[in-house]
């Protein structure tokens, strides 16, 4: 009898291990239903200028809300260069949103990881609570259109940006 409850226990068990599983990877990464805009904001960036996601309109943007204390954001980082080397002559930009750090943490953290696409600072979170950046890191792929086409929670490898990257250039 002890064994019998015992499979019936392990039944349940795996059975709500895979509904937890289903349910994060629905939730990790996601395509809009219906035709979501990409909401403007105006951020500075390390050297102090003004940036504005609407400049971009007619690229391929992917914005990507990241901390120096996030080591998924650390590892993904790389990715993030790599591709944008390969795409910036396509209409491809990436924008790093900083989560509310210090200019200078932020600049020599980017400079140790080679990153050259632009950054910018997000004092009090106000952009990252506009795209719902609760967890790090947080990607949001918007096509030339100011369409958001996919969003991503957290880390991301290469392949994966790349497919994302592919869906939202300009057509050449």
């Amino acid at each position: 009898m002890n064994q019998r409850i015992l499979q019936w226990v392990m039944v349940v068990v795996i059975v709500i291990l895979a509904g937890v599983t289903i349910i994060s990877q629905i939730y990790k990464s996601s395509s809009p239903q219906e035709k979501t805009y990409a909401d403007n904001f105006q951020l500075k960036t390390l050297d102090g200028r003004d940036l504005s996601l609407i400049d971009y309109r007619g690229k391929g943007v992917v914005l990507n809300f990241w901390g120096t204390f996030c080591k998924p954001c650390r590892d993904e980082m790389p990715a993030l260069q790599k591709q944008y080397l390969k795409y910036k002559d396509k209409g491809l930009v990436i924008i790093g949103v900083n989560a509310s750090e210090a200019q200078k943490t932020v600049s020599a953290y980017l400079k140790e990881l080679g990153v050259e696409f632009p950054n910018v600072l997000d004092p009090g979170l106000k952009v990252a609570d506009i795209y719902q950046a609760n967890a790090l890191p947080h990607s949001v792929f918007i096509n030339p259109d100011g369409q958001i086409s996919h969003i991503n929670l957290g880390q991301m490898d290469e392949k994966t940006i790349e497919t994302y990257i592919k869906a939202i250039l300009p057509n050449q």
